[in-house]
């Protein structure tokens, strides 16, 4: 990639070869200037030039294509040949002095700027030397800034799993809690067990006095029963000693006793009997009776046993009954008072229960509380420990993190400070040289077309064409239209390879006149000559024509064979090319032949 001062120095180079050999061409043509001036033919000129589209429409590209073999042939000539033939003529010293001396200025301002740009590389070498030096500073402190990182995660993955162990064992008081939840609902239950047992008991207990109203009212009942048996049975008693006392007599009196009486003691005996039956059977009726009212009158049944027994055994199985029903009394009075006094340890205990429910209740959510404060300290010692490191490991990281960015912000506006220093002093130093460059090649340009315009325009011909039906602009830039003219053709072509442009003289600056534009090379002519036809497109410069410049000689003979084709009888069959030859014309175009004007430069 070539840089502003290898351009230069190529641009240098070349404009002094062109000038060199701008200079060598000088002599061949001295004597033709000699003979004819350049102002009489300019003055000849202009009127019959401006005739250019007639020939412009008769020679297509097939004229640019004839144009190409005569650059070749001018191409072939060596300057050798030319320099034998034509004797050198002196160029004026001063000149040539003048132009090295501008070279050798141009040249010492090129070292002066390598030097500068020299040591602004070298400034950016120590700068990019210490940016690295930073860099790995910077690296090394990201590092340690990872390791820390790395540490903390470790010391984070081991607080998490402490956190994990005191959740396990939160889990484990969590299931204490439960079980002792659980006993204490048991315990509960159980109270309310107890409760419902002691309504049961009570229940019971309501029974068992209505029972106990019940026996006292059938104990008193059999007692009247007893007494009134017991009357009965003293009565049959008396009966008995009466039949019995009867029947002593009866015996005593045997004899005097007739069967009938007997038979009447008998029967009144079996009456009786009968009635004895009847009253056990009534007796035994009772008992049934009492086994029905209640499972409980057991000793009731006995006792009217016993009492059968009595009626058989006479008063002591009545008393033995009557100790018997006491003695039911007393176990029934002992049952009772033993319901109550399991009443009311029941009672004492349900109370017992209570006070040890609530007391296991209190212990419980004493517990409850004591394990929720110390899981909640725990979990707040965990999150602060937690937060005091990770805010601590924060700190340092941001502390750490603001010091690696306060050195990346330095390195990096200390980068782009110099950066922009050193762009604009690029920018600004390659601005001034080339704003010097342009005004000192625009002088040069200028001074060397001011003070050889009439020495050296003649001796461009090879590389130079006219541009024909230009407009005259006072105080229009003649080089930027001309670029802009050949930048319709070609861009790349347009700024750095046109040497010069002027116009012809002209005897009316109020029509457009032409425009001679001299190029690097017979090359670049070349080739604008073969895109001239783009100029048809061109909604700027469709009237505009171009075709190659001719020396002084050239156009002399050319004026010379039109006059002499002129003179001739049949000369208005004939033309002469733009190559130069002489073709006869079509029948077609012979009219407009007859209007074929001549170019001057």
């Amino acid at each position: 990639m070539y840089t502003v001062m290898d351009i230069l120095e190529m641009w240098i180079r070349k404009f002094r070869e062109n000038w060199e050999e701008a200079v060598r061409e000088e002599a061949p043509e001295e004597a033709v200037r000699e003979e004819a001036p350049e102002e009489a033919v300019r003055e000849e000129a202009p009127e019959e030039a401006h005739p250019e589209e007639p020939l412009r429409e008769e020679a297509p590209e097939e004229a640019v294509r004839e144009e190409a073999p005569e650059e070749a042939v001018r191409e072939e000539a060596p300057e050798e040949a030319v320099r034998e033939e034509a004797p050198e003529e002196a160029v004026p010293e001063e000149i040539i002095i003048d132009i090295g001396d501008l070279l050798e200025a141009e040249r010492i301002k090129v070292e002066q700027l390598r030097r500068d740009v020299r040591r602004t590389s070298e400034q950016n070498e120590r700068m990019r030397e210490e940016l690295s030096s930073k860099r790995q500073k910077a690296e090394v402190d990201h590092a340690k800034i990872e390791s820390l990182l790395r540490s903390e995660k470790e010391k984070v993955e081991q607080l998490k799993k402490e956190k994990g162990k005191e959740e396990e064992e939160k889990e484990r008081m969590r299931g204490e809690l439960v079980s002792e939840r659980q006993k204490v609902q048991d315990l509960s239950r159980k109270c309310r067990e107890a409760d419902d047992d002691k309504e049961r008991m009570r229940e019971e207990l309501v029974s068992q006095r209505q029972k106990v109203q019940d026996l006292t009212r059938k104990s008193a009942e059999a007692n009247d029963d007893k007494e009134r048996i017991s009357r009965s049975l003293n009565n049959e008693k008396q009966k008995v000693q009466d039949l019995t006392r009867k029947s002593a007599e009866a015996n005593d009196d045997k004899g005097n006793i007739n069967v009938p009486t007997n038979r009447e003691n008998e029967r009144r005996i079996i009456f009786q009997k009968q009635k004895v039956q009847d009253l056990m059977r009534k007796i035994a009726e009772a008992g049934d009776d009492k086994e029905r009212d209640s499972r409980k009158m057991t000793h009731v049944l006995e006792t009217n046993s016993r009492l059968q027994q009595l009626i058989t055994e006479q008063k002591a199985v009545a008393t033995q009954i009557i100790e018997e029903k006491n003695n039911l009394i007393n176990t029934e009075r002992k049952k009772v008072e033993d319901i109550t006094r399991i009443c009311q340890t029941v009672h004492a205990e349900n109370e017992k229960l209570k006070e040890e429910n609530f007391h296991f209740r209190g212990l419980a959510n004493e517990q409850k509380a004591q394990a929720q404060a110390t899981i909640q300290n725990l979990e707040a010692e965990v999150i602060k420990a937690q937060a005091q490191a990770t805010i601590q490991n924060l700190e340092a990281e941001v502390i750490k993190f603001e010091e690696y960015r306060r050195i990346c912000d330095e390195a990096r506006e200390e980068k782009e400070r110099m950066e922009r220093e050193e762009k604009k002093a690029i920018h600004a130093r390659f601005n001034e040289l080339l704003n010097e460059q342009k005004a000192q090649a625009t002088e040069l340009l200028k001074s060397v077309n001011d003070s050889l315009d009439t020495e050296v325009q003649k001796y461009f011909d090879d590389v130079a064409v006219i541009a024909s039906n230009i407009l005259f602009e006072d105080g229009k830039d003649i080089l930027g239209k001309a670029q802009k003219l050949v930048s319709e053709l070609d861009i790349s072509l347009a700024e750095h390879n046109i040497i010069s442009t002027y116009r012809l003289r002209s005897k009316r600056s109020d029509k457009p006149g032409f425009v001679k534009i001299c190029f690097r090379s017979v090359q670049i002519k070349k080739q604008i000559l073969r895109e001239k036809h783009k100029l048809r497109q061109s909604t700027d410069y469709r009237s505009v024509y171009l075709r190659s410049s001719k020396s002084y000689v050239e156009r002399m003979i050319e004026l010379n064979m039109h006059t002499l084709l002129k003179e001739l009888p049949q000369g208005a069959q004939y033309h002469m090319t733009a190559s130069g030859r002489i073709v006869k014309k079509n029948e077609d175009s012979s009219e407009e032949n007859n209007q074929e004007g001549n170019g001057h430069d």
